[in-house]
């Protein structure tokens, strides 16, 4: 059996240009049930553009094979692989204030026919993930009224309530304060330890560490590194990635 083998989510050689700028040069990497996947590499590394690929929204344009439970996204259609893989941004905005509860509908009806309206099966599955990530409360709040760590965390209910078992995490806590980034990463870690499959992109290297079973880092478009976070998180790995002197990396983290 590969390494591939088992694995929620597989990619397999992955190639991605834009023109003739290569971004993605041959990645291989799987991740399985309950992992919690960091992955580290500075802007224009090439990490949202992989989450595309994974996520199925550049089928035709990537060479190699990505495959989501055993099937490639090539070949599943878009109502069935919301039904295995959601996506949670790095932030939203919305037009209209909605209910935190029909925020989290939203995700509910991903995957059902547009002839249809949410009925009691995807309002049960929107309360369910709301309770699942400790925000019951705030169910009948407006989207717009609620903090900005209260909204990504609404943002992984909503992923939750399409009842998918594979979560991509772009940046989950980019411009949160310090207290909500513990909380949102708490919460992350716990879904994982539920069996979830999450992959999160993270220009924090203490969070890779502190919360994440696996790290990948990504450079220049090749997998520089790939491991668990004690044996990654070298500070030549992070100077490298980042760019910065081993003297302005100690003096950041004393």
């Amino acid at each position: 059996m590969s390494r591939l083998d088992f694995a929620r989510v597989s990619v397999d050689n992955l190639t991605f240009s834009y023109g003739k700028r290569n971004v993605l040069n041959g990645l291989t990497f799987a991740a399985r049930e309950g992992e919690l996947l960091g992955l580290l590499g500075p802007n224009g590394a090439g990490k949202t553009t992989l989450f595309n690929c994974i996520l199925g929204f550049r089928n035709k344009e990537f060479r190699g094979e990505v495959l989501i439970c055993g099937e490639s996204v090539r070949k599943t259609p878009a109502r069935e692989l919301a039904t295995r893989i959601a996506y949670v941004p790095q932030s939203h905005s919305s037009v209209f204030n909605y209910s935190v509860l029909d925020m989290t509908l939203m995700g509910a009806s991903a995957g059902m026919s547009d002839l249809r309206s949410p009925g009691a099966k995807e309002l049960e599955s929107a309360h369910r993930a709301l309770e699942t990530i400790g925000i019951k409360a705030l169910a009948q709040r407006g989207f717009m009224n609620i903090s900005g760590g209260e909204r990504q965390l609404v943002m992984i209910a909503r992923a939750l309530a399409q009842n998918a078992k594979i979560l991509i995490m772009d940046e989950p806590t980019a411009n949160l304060d310090f207290g909500n980034q513990i909380r949102v990463m708490t919460q992350i870690r716990e879904l994982a330890e539920r069996g979830y499959t999450i992959i999160i992109s993270t220009h924090n290297p203490e969070h890779a560490a502190g919360y994440c079973d696996r790290v990948m880092a990504l450079n220049h478009g090749i997998i520089a590194a790939d491991g668990k976070p004690s044996a990654v998180l070298t500070e030549e790995l992070i100077c490298s990635l980042y760019n910065i002197t081993l003297q302005q990396l100690r003096r950041n983290t004393k």
